[in-house]
């Protein structure tokens, strides 16, 4: 990053302070920047705080904040990689700045001249994730005020705590597939280490996924990131074409939980309530588990 008005470092007086490494490749950006689309809407919530959404051309039609849904009205979709690939690509080549996310591999991050990797999904933690927050701010000049962001953070998560319950709660991410032309159908517990850690850090259990869903026919285990053992597991129970056999198993193994936080994709979220998630499980508002007789069903 180099100061708007100054002159651009050489390569070899960077790569005498921090060389370069094998796979990756260096950018040059002036700051702070005039102009940023990010690919993801996760990035959306630190522009969103360090109130540079004005600098933002391009929208994921996912976005939700007020602000965001009014540049959504106002013509600033972003195209979708799935879409017009001329279209999204001449959107990306008109900002100063992409903030992307390598998922898998970084090759598209690294074809995008100004493309930037932003792994803000892939930290172990919610605070280390939180923390990306100041890696942004770089790009507009705005690190004091992301520094005092992050600090209020830290305080309000150590925070969240307090008043914890006598005897923990026991909790479980799930999720439940349909059948399409990129998944089988499948029930899921994740349990990738953010999430894990955010329920101990309040105090409450995560359910001992690997134990509860051992003896469950076809469980798939992967890592929560491809390739990354401390990111933790996501475990995958394939229905077979027998939704019912499956749920049945599935919440056999879940009757110690006391609440779920439901991560079913619900393509209209002001609809989707409590119904639709007895409904989508294959469930019953009679059913003797915990978490549906005291409906703690979190979204």
């Amino acid at each position: 990053l180099t100061q708007c008005g100054q002159v651009r470092p050489s390569d070899a007086t960077v790569d005498a302070a921090a060389k370069l490494q094998s796979g990756y490749i260096r950018k040059y950006f002036s700051v702070p920047v005039q102009s940023a689309a990010a690919m993801s809407t996760i990035l959306l919530a630190f522009i969103d705080s360090l109130g540079v959404q004005d600098r933002v051309n391009f929208v994921d039609s996912y976005a939700v904040a007020p602000c965001w849904q009014k540049a959504l009205a106002c013509h600033a979709t972003m195209e979708s990689e799935w879409g017009n690939a001329t279209l999204q690509a001449q959107q990306l080549a008109g900002v100063d700045v992409v903030f992307m996310d390598c998922s898998i591999d970084c090759a598209k991050v690294n074809a995008q001249k100004n493309g930037v990797h932003v792994p803000s999904t892939q930290e172990a933690g919610p605070v280390e994730n939180a923390e990306y927050i100041k890696y942004i701010a770089a790009f507009f000049n705005l690190e004091p005020q992301a520094n005092e962001l992050f600090a209020a953070t830290q305080t309000s998560y150590a925070q969240a705590s307090s008043g914890k319950a006598a005897k923990p709660l026991v909790v479980a991410w799930v999720s439940y597939n349909e059948k399409s032309d990129w998944s089988a159908e499948s029930f899921v517990v994740s349990q990738a280490a953010y999430k894990t850690t955010m329920v101990t850090d309040v105090g409450a259990t995560n359910l001992d996924a690997a134990t509860a869903l051992a003896g469950i026919k076809d469980l798939a285990v992967k890592d929560a990131v491809p390739g990354k053992p401390a990111s933790g597991k996501t475990y995958t129970i394939p229905t077979n074409g027998d939704k019912a056999a499956a749920s049945s198993a599935f919440f056999a193994a879940l009757k110690g939980v006391d609440v779920v936080v439901d991560e079913v994709y619900a393509m209209d979220p002001t609809t989707y309530n409590f119904e639709s998630f007895l409904t989508a499980y294959g469930l019953s508002s009679s059913s003797d588990l915990k978490f549906v007789k005291n409906k703690m069903v979190l979204r």
